[in-house]
């Protein structure tokens, strides 16, 4: 018999890899990616379960251009579809963001913890993360980075930073 115990579960929701080279250890890296693929169906551990109703109400009232009364564009398809993608990329255990329509047809993630600590990321349908944050008065951060259907590793510890 075989067993994984799963401790703290966010270790185990970025890329998987394996140091191993033996039978059992490609096994066991296959099982651990097998039972991670299985617990994101679960409705607690899929954050699009949470999010995809936020995500229907912006594609509603954002859908036609000037959807703000600022000449703002609508939200397109390759945005909502990257957002969709980016939203299951996320891993277990992070807070859920806020989600926000971008005036130039991007969809935002939004991740606060008081006055000075915000934490945003863009996507807009060309398979690029646009991401700035603030962590306190005076450090800041931002840049942009390719999405190839994993969220890029410092993206994600940006996003921990919030709660530190």
């Amino acid at each position: 018999m075989t067993a994984i115990i799963l401790g703290s579960y966010e270790r185990y929701t970025e890329r998987l890899s394996n140091t191993g080279s033996s039978e059992t250890a490609i096994k066991l890296m296959n099982q651990l990616g097998s039972t991670m693929s299985h617990l994101r169906e679960a409705v607690t551990w899929n954050p699009l379960f949470f999010l995809n109703p936020e995500f229907q109400e912006i594609l509603e009232e954002c859908s036609t251009n000037d959807w703000d009364g600022y000449n703002a564009r609508a939200i397109t398809q390759e945005a909502y579809s990257e957002a969709i993608r980016f939203t299951k990329a996320l891993p277990v255990g992070l807070p859920l963001p806020e989600i926000v329509p971008e005036a130039d047809g991007g969809i935002g993630f939004e991740w606060s913890s008081g006055k000075f600590k915000v934490f945003v990321v863009g996507v807009n349908g060309s398979d690029v993360i646009t991401y700035a944050g603030l962590y306190g008065k005076n450090r800041k951060t931002h840049g942009e980075e390719v999405f190839d259907e994993n969220i890029p590793h410092n993206i994600i510890e940006n996003i921990r930073r919030i709660f530190r």
